[in-house]
């Protein structure tokens, strides 16, 4: 009787594997979002993903661009939670130097939670951080009678120079921006509705 020897099973199986990969299609690489040129100056950015979408718009100043950027990190048909920046960039493209959201930093913070769009319920947390961490906080709730009243501008930028914080992330009027995608949508931020006086200004 004739035995098979087993010593070329591996390389038989290793020549499977390969022929059997190289069979499959090569996974298409996902295209990166472009910047669309707006009618009103202003470059607008748009991504998409099943459980994180984020939109950039960055309006022409004196000395470049001041950009709005705004994550929804956890996207719901009734609900969202939102992460607001804004950010001075010699160009639109200027890459962050941090994720949205994520790693720490200094200056202003503003975080949006909209627990139920239909019936307006939501809540806006601000806070003013240093390296070492948040040194105040407010938070508005928009079902509750009695609320802080928010950030003035002056107030942070005053809160910044008294203790010596050179803000990564500037004073951005977070409510009014909360305002926006509450009684419209988070593509509100995409209309002309939308101008730099709306998140640049008390």
């Amino acid at each position: 009787m004739r035995i098979r020897s087993k010593r070329n099973r591996p390389l038989a199986l290793g020549l499977a594997l390969v022929l059997a990969n190289c069979s499959q299609s090569t996974p298409q690489k996902v295209p990166e979002p472009e910047w669309e040129a707006l009618a009103d100056g202003s470059h607008l950015l748009l991504a998409e993903l099943p459980d994180y979408s984020s939109i950039e718009r960055c309006f022409p100043v004196a000395r470049g661009f001041q950009c709005l950027t705004v994550g929804d990190i956890n996207p719901k048909p009734h609900g969202s939670w939102l992460v607001v920046n804004t950010e001075t960039r010699s160009s639109p493209r200027e890459k962050r130097d941090r994720p949205i959201g994520g790693g720490e930093f200094t200056g202003y913070g503003c975080q949006i939670m909209i627990f139920d769009r239909d019936l307006r319920e939501y809540s806006v947390t601000e806070t003013i951080s240093s390296k070492h961490g948040t040194l105040r906080k407010s938070e508005f709730v928009s079902q509750r009678l009695r609320n802080p009243m928010p950030f003035s501008k002056q107030e942070v930028e005053d809160y910044f120079e008294a203790n010596s914080i050179d803000p990564e992330d500037p004073w951005l009027n977070c409510r009014r921006v909360a305002q926006l995608v509450v009684e419209g949508s988070f593509a509100s931020l995409t209309s002309s509705d939308l101008t730099l006086e709306t998140f640049a200004s008390d």
